[in-house]
């Protein structure tokens, strides 16, 4: 008894690793790719969160299909650890290997084809992923006949303690992985952690394997499998299943959405909501092992009740930043109330499982890959849909779906019944939400807040013209002239003033309120730009004078494609290039400020170009920014404490009497610099500089793709501190 209880705890330990290496993976593999896959933050996610879930149920469909046949299941999920150890070392190997090059020329060839961008990244993402992804897929279903067979289990309800096990096993692995050796070491420390976690993983369970012998399948209580189970129809439960996976991945994304927007959009809360729902969901999955419990179709009433109890929870959050791991753990603590529904869908998933498992190996591979390809069409249709429309709309809906299914669920004694016409009338309610969300414009339902809904973001316009953006204060929309002498302003004046000789071709990285562009566009230039946002056409047109009416002006060119991909898939080259304010702290800014992104920027530049680029954060991190650059840019100057860097392959001409030159221009750009009294003249102009002895830093902190440190305020100021830096100049632009 005492062996049987340290095979079962070890086998325990063996999910735990292997959850922790998989959520690990997952998390730096959607960091790493996003710099291959063009298009959206959110497009890119799902793209690769897709093909991560899709690996995941195919792996263990093949796994349920091929668990009866094995001799020794112990064995196999043994070799399945250490396959996935070195499988995943190969996958770090390929992504830490400078490959951007041969990835965008065959991007080239594709669109050359006329291949849509969108499969052609798909396409990557699975090459490089789908393997991987399903060797862990098959980690559930070998593990459930090993335990059914090795420890000759016959309550299925033990299963809910395998699936809590793998789970919290991967909440330990998010809140690692994400909050602390992303920041700290960066993505290729992490894989190597995965990798470990694998080894280590099939090292246990080759241990655990009985020597010589095979031992023998039974699907219940000592009866033994002879044959596979032969209907490749699903049944009612696997059909359940799927609807579960599809509500529970929608939750998450709709938390992704609240959470982001109450506590900032920033690397720590995506951990913190991907943590929090992991680890409530492997407590549900945990009760589901329980001998008494709520039947199906009660817990999916509840469920959609917890559902619906999300908005107040929302509406009386308090707004705090997630800002570094022990406030990622207070969070998943302390705001429990969020992932009461996770609890839930933990508990019919185990509920689920156990009732559908009689061969376990087959029937929870089965049941697992129905439920992980509902969660693909629960992360596309939130991608694509969901986020288009008001959250409370998306609330609705799920709750009216979650209340709907409760009607198809199992009954007291563990078996389905069939839903009666009653159960039509929210599941009609739900597709109503949406329909009416989709053709009804809801953006004004808030008294003096008008709200775009996309997939790349909340925009909130208040009745002051203050443009907030997924929570975090962006600009504000012009009145009059009210726009000169602001940041955006600045970001565009600077540049073109500083540039010898006219601007032709210049380039704006994020469109935003469009002040950049348009004041860009009035010194003549023909100005291109990238932005990920298409669902910004709602704010221009709803607000034509505030942003300038950059949507309309023929001399500006828009794509809606991220400024990484667009570049590298395009030859042009620019006389100025510069980036929009994006906050430091953000998830994804470390993109747009890392060494490779700047090599890419300085090969865009015409003779003579200038890239004009920001440094929104704290003094830490516009240090590392500043020393990334210098890095790159021969040629440098900091304007207004640093706040804003003006850099080149050449040098910069700024000298008073070539400034007083050009300052003679004329043209309605130069009339609106001379008319502000910052910039009125050469004098002036130069006034805003900083003086030569400015610190540029030592150069030995440096942004990568491979770590984004510059996104991770609390992490950066410590290091600087321990580099010795003291007394850094606080950047801000003063009116």
């Amino acid at each position: 008894m005492l062996r049987r209880t340290l095979i079962w705890m070890a086998l325990l330990v063996v999910l735990f690793s292997s959850g922790a290496a998989g959520l690990i993976n997952q998390v730096v593999w959607q960091r790493a790719l996003k710099v291959f896959l063009g298009g959206s933050e959110s497009i890119s996610s799902m793209i690769v969160v897709v093909v991560f879930l899709g690996g995941l149920g195919a792996g263990s469909w093949l796994a349920g299909r091929s668990a009866l046949w094995l001799k020794n299941p112990l064995l196999a999920l043994a070799v399945l650890e250490l396959m996935l150890g070195a499988v995943n070392f190969g996958v770090r190997a390929l992504l830490t290997t400078d490959i951007s090059d041969s990835v965008f020329a065959a991007q080239r060839v594709g669109t050359t084809f006329g291949v849509p961008l969108w499969m052609i990244y798909g396409a990557g993402a699975s090459i490089v992923l789908l393997l991987p992804s399903a060797l862990m897929g098959a980690t559930m279903p070998f593990a459930a006949e090993a335990c059914q067979r090795r420890l000759g289990e016959t309550d299925s309800r033990r299963l809910g303690w395998l699936l809590f096990a793998n789970t919290f096993g991967a909440v330990a692995g998010t809140m690692v992985g994400s909050g602390y050796l992303m920041p700290e070491y960066g993505r290729s420390a992490a894989l190597l952690l995965a990798v470990a976690l694998n080894i280590g993983a099939g090292a246990l369970a080759l241990c655990l394997s009985p020597r010589g012998q095979a031992v023998a399948a039974v699907t219940g209580p000592g009866g033994v499998a002879d044959q596979p189970r032969r209907s490749a129809a699903p049944s009612r439960i696997e059909w359940l299943s799927l609807a579960l996976g599809f509500c529970a991945l929608a939750y998450q994304m709709l938390l992704f959405r609240l959470v982001g927007w109450r506590h900032e959009p920033l690397p720590f809360t995506f951990a913190a909501v991907l943590a929090g729902f992991l680890l409530y969901w492997s407590i549900g999955a945990a009760l589901s092992s329980g001998r008494y419990g709520p039947s199906v179709s009660t817990a999916m009433r509840v469920c959609a009740l917890t559902i619906a109890a999300c908005l107040p929870v929302f509406v009386f959050d308090r707004l705090s930043p997630v800002t570094g791991l022990s406030s990622l753990l207070w969070f998943v603590v302390s705001r429990g109330l969020y992932f009461v529904p996770c609890v839930l869908f933990g508990y019919l998933f185990g509920r689920v499982a156990a009732v559908a498992a009689h061969s376990w190996g087959q029937d929870v591979g089965r049941v697992y890959a129905f439920n992980t390809f509902g969660s693909c069409v629960g992360v596309v249709t939130m991608t694509l849909v969901g986020y288009e429309v008001p959250f409370f709309m998306v609330v609705a809906a799920l709750a009216l779906l979650m209340f709907a299914l409760g009607g198809t669920g199992e009954g007291r004694r563990g078996t389905t019944r069939r839903g009666s016409w009653r159960y039509l009338v929210p599941a009609s309610g739900a597709l109503a939400a949406m329909l009416l969300s989709t053709f009804v414009d809801l953006s004004g339902v808030l008294p003096g807040l008008w709200l775009s809904h996309s997939r790349d973001g909340v925009i909130v316009v208040d009745r002051d013209g203050d443009l907030i953006w997924d929570g975090l204060w962006h600009s504000r929309l012009s009145q009059g002239n009210a726009h000169v002498g602001s940041a955006n302003w600045y970001l565009a004046t600077v540049p073109v003033v500083a540039h010898r000789g006219p601007v032709g071709d210049a380039l704006v990285i994020g469109l935003g309120a469009g002040v950049t562009a348009a004041t860009i566009a009035k010194s003549g230039a023909r100005v291109d730009v990238y932005d990920v946002n298409p669902g910004l056409l709602q704010l221009y047109r709803r607000y034509p004078e505030g942003t300038l009416r950059v949507a309309e002006n023929p001399a500006i060119s828009i794509r809606w494609q991220d400024a990484r991909s667009g570049l590298a898939l395009s030859d042009k080259k620019f006389d100025v290039i510069q980036t929009q304010p994006l906050y430091l702290k953000q998830a994804g800014s470390g993109l747009l400020n890392s060494e490779q992104f700047y090599r890419l920027i300085s090969r865009r530049l015409k003779p003579g170009g200038i890239f004009c680029l920001y440094s929104n954060g704290t003094p830490a991190q516009a240090l590392v920014v500043r020393q990334t650059a210098a890095k790159v840019f021969a040629y440098h100057r900091s304007f207004s404490h640093g706040y804003l860097l003006l850099l080149s392959n050449e040098p910069l001409d700024l000298s008073e009497d070539s400034l007083r030159e050009r300052f003679r221009s004329a043209g309605p750009f130069w009339d609106e610099v001379r008319a502000f009294e910052r910039t009125k003249d050469a004098g002036a102009f130069l006034q805003l500089f900083d003086p030569a002895d400015f610190p540029w830093g030592r150069g030995d902190l440096i942004t990568t793709d491979d770590h984004p440190i510059v996104e991770y305020p609390a992490f950066v100021d410590a290091r600087v501190r321990a580099l010795g830096y003291r007394d850094l100049p606080a950047p801000g632009i003063v009116r």
